[in-house]
């Protein structure tokens, strides 16, 4: 009896456990990480989600600006990089009902390397691949990777972050961002912060929002034809979930 009433104690306690409302603690886009580089002499800004209506505090360069979490729980504040020239490392603290402290961040130049094949083709495939990987010890060059994610919507986040550029990293790095990049680097003598976002065969339109399609009446082909698409998508999908179920099948009675 004892047991029984223990084990429905804890199936009562587990179940009120669940049925408590989840708090969304702050947290932050992979973009604003450790050793990611901002832009110097610029009004920066930095932005996350937290609890609706819960307030934000950002410390960084002596700043300490707050903002409050809007019904979707987004917040943004801003810092001014301008007064300072101290490329850094800095540190960069993140607090509401949690904290989160970032490390290694310096103040700099940042450039978007974005495109096709031409700006995705990496280091490790140019001329005298093996001679420029080796070389490449610059800790004050940061990259930033962002990952391909097919999405019929824009996305509040990517998957990638920040490093360091050494030889560890700079393999699959686009190989025109990576020597941009350290020409800048070299003439400049600050620090750099590349952001590689490019896919190979990528047509303008898989850049462009919808609403900026749309309005152009010269795109409505591609409109209407990328509807169709997706709203043949679950039919489709369900097409090939059962073609696999049958290759399964009978690649299974072949073995038998």
């Amino acid at each position: 009896m004892r047991q029984s009433r223990r084990v429905a104690f804890l199936i009562l306690a587990f179940t009120a456990i669940l049925a408590m409302p989840a708090m969304a603690e702050v947290s932050l886009p992979s973009i604003i990480g450790s050793n990611m580089v901002l832009q110097r002499s610029s009004e920066v800004p930095i932005w996350g989600w937290a609890n609706p209506g819960e307030e934000v505090k950002v410390e960084f360069l002596g700043q300490s600006p707050t903002a409050k979490a809007d019904d979707n729980g987004r917040w943004m504040v801003h810092i001014d990089t301008s007064k300072t020239e101290d490329f850094g490392p800095h540190t960069m603290t993140v607090s509401s009902s949690n904290s989160i402290e970032l490390g290694n961040i310096l103040l700099g130049e940042v450039w978007l390397c974005s495109g096709q094949s031409n700006m995705e083709w990496p280091v490790n495939r140019v001329d005298n691949a093996e001679g420029e990987i080796l070389a490449a010890d610059y800790p004050s060059i940061r990259l930033f990777s962002a990952d391909h994610v097919i999405a019929s919507a824009p996305q509040s986040d990517v998957t990638g972050e920040w490093v360091e550029c050494s030889s560890k990293t700079i393999e699959a790095f686009s190989a025109v961002g990576y020597f941009f990049g350290r020409a800048l680097h070299a003439n400049l003598k600050v620090p750099i912060g590349l952001v590689k976002s490019a896919w190979g065969g990528t047509p303008s339109e898989a850049w462009t929002s919808q609403e900026m399609v749309k309005a152009e009446p010269d795109f409505d082909p591609i409109v209407e034809r990328w509807q169709g698409e997706f709203d043949k998508y679950p039919e489709t999908l369900n097409e090939f979930r059962q073609e696999l179920a049958d290759y399964e099948t009978e690649a299974a009675a072949r073995e038998a």
